[in-house]
């Protein structure tokens, strides 16, 4: 049997798009895509992230998070204070900030909000490890255990109740900006409109929300939220809202940056008798 392709399923044909239609590019011929915050394993899974002292959790095909809505349009941003900064000089900060980082560590929690269906929201915790080049660690905890692990060469999902492993070329794995900034690559200014989202609810005299709407259209995913600390310019939390208005948002805690991880974290040993899908 062919191997499941590592991607975030789409919308159920039953739900109504909260978002005009947009004009989608041509999805990749080969290669799998990890959309979203952390990478996915097989569209049926269920699972979020997972909690503990890391990063991102790798979530699950239908996982997603706190809803902002799907607002066609973006007000124009309003003219800064003086003093204030704006949101091209906040996303400059955040980029020079994970420019400048060579690991990150943190906690997790995970929350997928389906907009139409609230009984299929789903929430999970656990612990990423980021370490450059595009090393991984995903270890969801809660309420499923599983294992996301790459070596900055070749990306492992690893699913224990079904002792199964899913194994592909991490050249092959589409990562998302929302995740890729955090391991060095991507430009976020050059990708996405920022703009200053001041009547979010997470915005506050400690914190800046900035929203980031992809320059190219993603079949992926609408637009992306990041929740900014205003003292360090950490981005503690990061909202995916997909075209459909269902959301899924990743909130980091223990967050420690350039900290020492053991090379052992991004090795992947296969468990006794699972099963490699290729």
């Amino acid at each position: 049997a062919a191997a499941p392709r590592i991607e975030v399923a789409a919308a159920p044909a039953d739900t109504a798009p909260a978002e005009p239609p947009q004009a989608q590019p041509p999805a990749p011929a080969q290669a799998p895509v990890v959309a979203a915050l952390p990478p996915v394993v097989k569209p049926p899974s269920p699972g979020i992230g997972a909690k503990t002292d890391a990063g991102t959790p790798a979530a699950d095909a239908a996982t997603t998070a706190p809803a902002a809505d799907a607002t066609a349009t973006a007000p124009a941003e309003p003219a800064a204070a003086e003093g204030d900064l704006t949101a091209d000089q906040i996303i400059a900060r955040v980029q020079e900030l994970y420019d400048g980082t060579t690991s990150f560590q943190a906690n997790f929690r995970q929350v997928f909000r389906h907009r139409l269906n609230p009984e299929r929201s789903k929430e999970a915790t656990g612990v990423v490890y980021l370490q450059k080049p595009g090393k991984m660690r995903w270890e969801y905890h809660d309420p499923e255990r599983k294992l996301i692990v790459s070596d900055g060469t070749t990306l492992w999902a690893y699913e224990p109740e079904d002792n199964q492993v899913f194994e592909q070329s991490l050249s092959d794995t589409d990562l998302p900006s929302a995740v890729s900034f955090l391991l060095g690559s991507g430009s976020l200014a050059s990708e996405f409109d920022v703009r200053l989202v001041e009547e979010d609810a997470d915005a506050s005299p400690d914190r800046y929300v900035l929203e980031l709407r992809p320059k190219t259209p993603s079949s992926q995913y609408s637009r992306l939220l990041f929740v900014v600390d205003r003292s360090d310019f950490q981005v503690v939390r990061t909202v995916v809202i997909d075209h459909s208005g269902n959301t899924n948002s990743i909130e980091f805690a223990g967050i420690t940056l350039n900290g020492d991880i053991p090379a052992s974290q991004f090795r992947f040993v296969r468990p006794e008798g699972a099963r490699i899908i290729r």
